[in-house]
Parts: structure tokens; sequence; C-alpha cells
């Protein structure tokens, strides 16, 4: 039987050997899930990569000096992510933003 002591706070992360386990807040294990209908991606896995390739471009970009952000019109670009997310015409539509 767990015990108070036995009880991960939200949000910790432990590391045994190659593998992580994470474990989130309701609300942002409902937020994963709602990302995942909406743009297809099926692998927790799989999210996890593009977003930590994601921060580390970010982080690389920054401490080169560059601003990362978000642009109205592609031409605005220096640099452009394809694949990183992938729509499906059945997504379900974010109701909430």
């Amino acid at each position: 039987m767990p015990t108070a002591t036995d009880e991960k706070p939200a949000g910790r992360h432990v590391k045994t050997g190659m593998s992580y386990v994470l474990e989130f807040p309701p609300e942002a294990a409902a937020e994963l899930d709602q990302l995942m209908r909406q743009t297809g991606d099926d692998d927790p896995t799989l999210l996890f990569q593009k977003a930590l390739a994601l921060y580390k471009f970010a982080v690389d970009a920054t401490r080169e000096g560059k601003e990362v952000g978000i642009a109205s019109t592609p031409d605005c670009l220096e640099t452009r992510f394809v694949g990183l997310v992938r729509n499906r015409p059945d997504a379900v539509e974010d109701q909430g933003h």
C-alpha cells in the first residue's frame, strides 16, 4: 500500500537508465491529450521528441543572439519547421482557444 512518502509530486521526473518516467498534473495531461487529438500524433514519445528538438533549437538560437517567435507570414522566417505539426483532416477543432 502506498504511503504519503511514496507519492510523487506532480511534474516530477525519474530517470532510470535511458528511460524517463514523467508525471503530469491533470491539466497538463488533458492538454497533451487534446494536442494529440488535434494533430493526429498518437505516440507520446514522438511528441516529446518533437518538443525536445524544438526546445533545443530555441535554446541554440537564443545563444546565437537570435529571437524565437511566431510570424504571421512565412516570408519573415529565417528558419521554418517542416513536419513539426501534422494536421489531420479529421482532427478535433480546438474549441477552448
